[in-house]
C-alpha cells in the first residue's frame, strides 16, 4: 500500500516512518510534506492510497489541505500531540486518529481496521467529521432517507439504543435512524450539556425533570433508565 505522511516535525515523521517499516512493511511511504501545500501537492503528484495527516500544522491544520483537495481517493489516518477539539468530530465520525507518540499497537490496529473499509467509506467519515467541524458542533449531519441532512442540536430532544444503532428524536416529531452505536453519541454530547446515560442521551431543554429510574420530558413522555 502506497502511503504518505504529512507532518510539520521531522522527527515525527521519522519514527512513524521507521515504525511502519516495523509493524506493517507492506504499506511503502511514497513521500512526505510538512505543511498544508506541500501535502497537498504531494497527494496529487504521489496519487496514494494511504495518507497519514499530523492535524496540526505550521501553516494551518490538515482539515484545511483536505479541502484543497478536488476529491479524496485515499484512506487517511489522522496523528495528533494533543486531546484536540477536532478529535471529537473524528471520534464520532469513527475516523482513526493516533495520538503522539504513536504506538505500534494501535498503529497496526488502525492499518487493519481501515484494510476492512473501503476507500469511498473512508473518506465519507472523513467527510463527516469536516461537516460536523464547519457545523461547530452546533448540528449534527445525520441520514434520512438516504440523504444526509444537518439537524440542529437544539431540535435534538433525545437519542435511544437500539442496539447496534440508534434513533434520533427531534422536534416536529421527526423521528431518524443512525447506525451508530449510542457510545458515540454520548462521547460527543456529553461535552454538550446532555444528560447522558447507557441507553439516552437528553438534551436538558426538553428536560422536565430527573430521577434515579427515570427521566420525563416536557410534555410527560417518561425514559425509564432501569429495564
Amino acid at each position: 500500500m502506497k502511503a504518505i505522511i504529512v507532518d510539520d516535525e521531522t522527527k515525527s515523521r521519522q519514527v512513524l516512518h521507521a515504525l511502519l517499516e516495523l509493524v506493517c512493511p507492506e504499506v511503502v511511504v511514497a513521500g512526505e510534506a510538512a505543511d498544508v501545500q506541500a501535502g497537498a501537492d504531494l497527494i496529487a503528484a504521489a496519487q496514494p492510497e494511504l495518507v497519514f495527516l499530523d492535524i496540526s500544522l505550521k501553516d494551518g491544520d490538515s482539515f484545511q489541505l483536505l479541502e484543497k483537495l478536488p476529491e479524496m481517493n485515499f484512506k487517511t489516518i489522522f496523528i495528533t500531540a494533543y486531546d484536540e477539539y477536532s478529535v471529537r468530530a473524528l471520534q464520532f465520525a469513527a475516523v482513526p486518529c493516533l495520538h503522539k507518540p504513536v504506538d505500534p499497537a494501535e498503529l497496526s490496529a488502525a492499518l487493519k481496521l481501515l484494510q476492512k473499509q473501503s476507500t469511498a467509506t473512508s473518506a465519507s467519515r472523513v467527510k463527516e467529521a469536516l461537516l460536523l467541524l464547519k457545523l461547530r458542533f452546533e448540528a449534527l449531519p445525520v441520514m434520512q432517507n438516504g440523504i444526509q441532512i444537518v439537524l440542529p442540536l437544539s431540535d435534538l430532544i433525545y437519542v435511544e439504543a437500539m442496539n447496534p444503532s440508534t434513533l434520533l428524536f427531534a422536534t416536529g416529531n421527526r423521528l431518524l435512524n443512525s447506525d451508530k452505536h449510542i457510545d458515540a453519541y454520548a462521547q460527543l454530547l456529553a461535552p454538550l450539556g446532555f444528560v447522558v446515560g447507557k441507553r439516552y442521551c437528553v438534551n436538558r431543554k426538553f428536560l422536565a425533570a430527573a430521577y434515579e429510574d427515570r427521566l420525563i420530558l416536557n410534555g410527560g413522555k417518561t425514559l425509564l433508565l432501569k429495564e
